[in-house]
């Protein structure tokens, strides 16, 4: 056989090999023994039987042996080469065994020669064969016995060219069929290779597919849509590459959210937040912010970070956010105390614009997607120090709202001792504060600013409308305010707010609702007065101190403090209505003040304001102090001294020094002495008011009471003395000198 033919059979035969299974190979080679070893053993059989048929024991015996080795091999699970090996030998013995028994029938042409060719078919049925093992059982057996047939002298070299003939052609057709054979395997491969090419190529893709939606789906967490399709779609990275951007910063901070649920169980806190998170983040990706990190609930958003966009679009988009974050704020908010959560939250936001660096910025575990420059600052600093419910706008901000009316905010120094102008977003569109005007002014009324900061020129100048002076809002009985508070009915009226009997439509409970009057909020440290109020009142817990729930602006632009509601009236109404209280009325109403003041004291916290106008009486008779707007704290030495009612105030107090709890007292014996006399204790009230405390020329108690208990007069006495030494060290002093009355 030719080099090339060879190499060939050589191919075609490995090529057969690697498609067999072995197991399959071997099951085959294993059946076919099996048969023969039956028929050689049937044929000795019959051989006893029939004497006529040749017997060959010792023939018998090595080709059964044969039969049984290739056979144990099989079922000892041989390899397929020493299957094969032990296969193509074993038919070298059956040529051998054939020639045997044909000798000893009368050579080839008796009647057993169709056995050899028979014998021969059988070899041809194992078609498992590649080409070259074929070819060699096929030359081994026909070798075999053909030189055992010339051994024995059975048979000439000449007979043996008609067997010769019939076995090449039987090879000839035989080889034909497993050419055949093998260009249909090779198909067969050659098919099932591309459809493996196919599975895996489209197996790649759908993993492929499987992990972009997965990644997108982890992106989506973190980035708007826009955002997360650009880093998706970009292998380069190009949509978080740095670059130079106008953009505006949405900062908010969710206002006593954190100090409601920190007492709460440890899944309440995670849902909460959980829930709050989610609710932003979807409001942040509707308006096509980048959410820039979360602080614990606190939110920062980006808005024209990820391409060149006009800087009034991005303010746009922010304030729409910022609308939207209200009232989805206020949904959660209703949805939490229908649930019996005690839960306040009520966002202050900071909106500023400018030009920042923005892009991916950390290190190689770990970047985040922000913005760096003044107004991420600045945003920060104006969420810090908005009131909770407002929108506050720098000026870089507020020149792109034109469209929207805004009102003059306070002062906020960005940089220490550099106050700069703000603004307030009113909550309502345009074409809604078109329609109620004196409404609108009432919303955009705001603190007090410099005057060249808040005069009407600047404003114009940058085409926002100024504030006007409004009459105070009113709420009609009925009501819905705030999405929260059903009014019920006006309570009581002063110079700086309005104060409303309303029943929270979630809890079913009463609430005094403190609105504030606009003209109020533009007096010089209004916005530092309501501060100081809330930040007091929320601190203090004790049953003789009116209680806050919340405070802020409300949805409709109105500064409001939401308090427990006093069934009663207050001390100056009962003194004006009743004059001079009965002693023991009197000294119970002090004893429920002291409480008040020690718990405050306590805080390091003093009132600044109490007076009779600033204490409630319930029904059950119990004194309850509020109105703690002028209260400083004793760690802030840098707060204006002189604030309070002159009547009240202690001579220190008047004259701007440094004060303690001890002032207090001193606006507590004042109080004390009007309760028991009706009347102050200075004797010339036509003067200076801020010069009263400081006159040693007082009325003596006992002229208004006479018979009062000397005890008494002592306590009012050293509470009232001009130097504050001389007065008691503490309410808890005072307190237990009256319990023993």
């Amino acid at each position: 056989m030719s080099r090339p033919a060879d190499n060939v059979f050589r191919r075609l035969a490995r090529g057969v090999a690697r498609d067999l299974d072995n197991e399959r190979f071997v099951a085959m080679v294993r059946n076919t023994v099996a048969v023969a070893f039956v028929l050689v053993v049937a044929s000795e059989l019959a051989a006893l039987v029939s004497p006529a048929f040749p017997r060959d024991v010792m023939g018998t015996s090595i080709m059964a042996s044969a039969f049984a080795v290739v056979g144990a091999a099989c079922v000892l699970g041989g390899s397929r080469a020493l299957v094969t090996t032990l296969t193509v030998l074993m038919f070298g013995v059956l040529g051998w065994y054939v020639a045997r028994a044909i000798g000893k029938s009368g050579g080839l042409h008796s009647v057993h020669r169709d056995a050899i060719y028979s014998v021969l078919a059988g070899a041809y049925a194992l078609l498992l064969f590649s080409a070259l093992e074929f070819t060699a059982v096929t030359i081994l057996f026909t070798g075999a016995m053909a030189v055992t047939a010339l051994v024995r002298g059975d048979v000439t070299l000449a007979e043996l060219g008609l067997p010769g003939f019939y076995v090449l052609s039987f090879y000839s057709l035989a080889m034909v069929g497993i050419m055949a054979r093998t260009r249909l395997k090779r198909s067969e491969r050659e098919a099932h290779e591309e459809l493996q090419r196919l599975n895996a190529t489209l197996r790649s893709e759908v993993e492929a597919q499987v992990a972009r939606i997965r990644r997108a789906e982890t992106l989506s967490r973190y980035l708007p849509p826009e955002l997360s399709e650009q880093v998706l779609a970009s292998d380069a990275g190009d949509a978080l590459a740095h670059g130079h951007r106008n953009v505006a910063v949405l900062c908010a901070s969710p206002i006593g959210f954190l100090e409601t649920i920190s007492g709460l169980a440890t899944d309440q806190v995670a849902a909460l937040v959980n829930s709050f998170v989610s609710a932003m983040s979807r409001v942040a990706f509707d308006h096509g912010g980048v959410i820039e990190r979360f602080v614990g609930p606190r939110l920062t958003v980006l808005f024209g970070s990820l391409a060149e966009q006009e800087v009034g679009e991005s303010v746009k988009r922010a304030v729409a956010m910022a609308r939207e974050m209200q009232r989805a704020c206020n949904v959660l908010l209703l949805q939490w105390e229908h649930e019996g959560l005690p839960i306040r939250l009520r966002m202050a936001i900071g909106i500023t614009a400018g030009p920042s660096v923005v892009g991916t910025f950390g290190s190689e575990r770990r970047v985040e997607y922000s913005a760096l420059g003044e107004p991420m600052v600045r945003a920060h600093r104006l969420a810090a120090t908005a009131i909770p419910g407002e929108i506050r706008l720098d000026a870089a901000a507020a020149e792109w709202m034109k469209d929207v009316e805004v009102g003059a905010g306070e002062a906020v120094e960005f940089a220490p001792g550099r106050p700069e102008p703000t603004y307030v977003i009113d909550p309502q569109r345009p074409e809604t504060a078109a329609a109620e005007p004196a409404a609108l002014q009432a919303a955009l009324m705001a603190t007090e600013r410099p005057p060249e900061v808040a005069s009407a020129q600047t404003l114009i100048s940058r085409g926002l409308t100024p504030p006007t002076r409004a009459a105070p809002p009113t709420l009609e009985p009925g009501r819905l305010f705030d999405g929260r508070y059903r009014i019920e009915a006006k309570i009581g009226r002063g110079g700086t707010a309005t104060v409303y009997r309303a029943e929270h439509v979630a809890l079913h409970e009463p609430r005094a609702i403190k609105l504030l009057h606009p003209a109020t909020l533009a007096r010089a440290g209004a916005v530092e007065q309501l501060r100081r109020e809330v930040d007091a009142t929320s601190r203090i817990h004790h049953p003789n101190v009116v209680q806050l729930h919340d405070f802020g602006r409300s949805v409709e632009g109105h500064y409001y403090l939401s308090l427990e509601l006093v069934d009663g009236e207050s001390l100056a109404a009962a003194l004006h209505r009743n004059g001079p209280l009965p002693v023991p009325r009197a000294l119970a109403y002090a004893r429920g003040i002291l409480e008040a003041l020690q718990a405050a004291h306590a805080l390091h916290l003093i009132h600044r304001d109490l007076k009779p106008g600033n204490v409630l009486v319930d029904r059950r008779d119990q004194a309850r102090v509020t109105d703690f707007g002028m209260a400083q704290s004793l760690h802030d030495r840098g707060a204006d001294q002189i604030a309070g009612t002159p009547a009240y105030m202690s001579p220190e107090q008047c004259e701007g020094k440094p004060l303690d709890g001890r002032t207090d007292l001193y606006s507590f014996g004042v109080t004390l002495y009007h309760m028991l006399s009706g009347a102050l204790p200075y004797r010339d009230t036509s003067g200076d008011p801020f010069k009263l405390a400081l006159s040693p020329d007082r009325v003596p108690l006992e002229q208004h009471v006479p018979g009062i208990a000397p005890e008494v007069v002592a306590i009012v006495a050293r509470c009232t003395a001009i130097d504050p030494s001389a007065r008691p060290p503490s309410a808890l002093a005072v307190l237990r000198e009256l319990e023993g009355l």
